[in-house]
């Protein structure tokens, strides 16, 4: 079925970049003020960013349940 997995796009609306979890997991680096995309199979996941620099004393850490449905867009803005 061609709607098992889901595109998920993940922006950042900062000027720093993030590192971006998902179940505990590095995936990647996400620039400052830009997305990537993810193809994820159709399930819930605990998503996490963490800023990786341009902070004074602690990253900013936001933390996400993402659930990807099949056939549907999914989109995380942050931080």
């Amino acid at each position: 079925d061609e709607c098992l997995t889901r595109t998920v796009r993940f922006t950042s609306t900062s000027n720093n970049p993030y590192d971006l979890f998902i179940d505990g997991e590095y995936q990647l680096k996400i620039d400052g003020n830009s997305f990537l995309e993810l193809d994820l199979p159709e399930e819930k996941y605990n998503g996490k960013v963490v800023q990786q620099s341009g902070f004074l004393l602690f990253p900013i850490i936001v933390e996400k349940t993402l659930n990807v449905f099949g056939c549907e867009e999914s989109q995380w803005i942050f931080p």
